[in-house]
């Protein structure tokens, strides 16, 4: 219900790595339910998958997630969709 990882000022992360992941938990600014979201998304970057965190609510939401066009956080190795 949420367009992807927020920072500390609100606005959305577009692209992260791993380690980025780790300093926004430990820091606090990601909390709640993100957390598990994050830590999915750790797992699935270390296994070599690319993956986004989109709100699910918004039309085509999976579809823009697929085809690249769409709003969210994307988690990868090098933070950047592969």
């Amino acid at each position: 219900d949420v367009d992807g990882l927020k920072d500390a000022d609100g606005n959305t992360i577009s692209h992260l790595t791993i380690e980025q992941t780790k300093s926004l938990l430990s820091s606090g600014v990601a909390y709640g339910g993100m957390i598990p979201k994050l830590r999915a998304c750790e797992r699935a970057a270390v296994a070599g998958v690319t993956c986004r965190i989109v709100d699910g609510r918004s039309k085509r939401a999976v579809l823009s997630a697929i085809e690249n066009t769409g709003h969210g956080s994307t988690v990868s190795t090098s933070g950047r969709d592969k």
